[in-house]
């Protein structure tokens, strides 16, 4: 598991900018649409997502009024998202590089890139090895995710 702290020219970083910026106009569009009510407010989250740019389409708001109450929050994104990108010579690095840009505009404390192939992802060992040591690492009192 590697933290994901790489940033590139700026050139490159269309998508996932554009997604969290997205999810950043959602939440300032819509500052009072309400929210499930939660028992409690949560100090730390975790979002887990399978590709690039699924937790800053399918949670992206929600995590800036998380942060906004408060809470850290850190993202764990399962595969490299080498299969998205057409005429790229390195799909990878350049979704990986999306992805650090969407955190930084999202405002993202801590994220984990797993760097499983795209479209190899499978349950069991060893991702389900890596999301524990993510959630330890972490200790989320919320965790958000989809379905596969």
């Amino acid at each position: 598991m590697r933290k994901g702290t790489v940033l590139v020219d700026d050139g490159l970083l269309r998508k996932g900018t554009h997604l969290a910026r997205l999810a950043i106009d959602r939440a300032v569009a819509f500052p009072s649409a309400p929210m499930p009510n939660l028992p409690f407010v949560p100090q730390r989250v975790l979002a887990i997502g399978a590709h690039p740019d699924d937790v800053e389409f399918f949670a992206g708001a929600t995590l800036l009024r998380l942060r906004a109450q408060g809470a850290q929050t850190a993202l764990c994104v399962c595969t490299d998202g080498g299969r998205g990108g057409r005429g790229l010579d390195d799909p990878a690095a350049v979704r990986r590089a999306e992805q650090a840009h969407a955190a930084a505009a999202l405002g993202i404390d801590d994220w984990f890139w797993l760097a499983h192939p795209d479209g190899a992802l499978a349950a069991g060992d060893p991702l389900r090895g890596e999301l524990v040591r993510s959630v330890r690492r972490v200790r989320p009192e919320l965790v958000l995710a989809h379905d596969p």
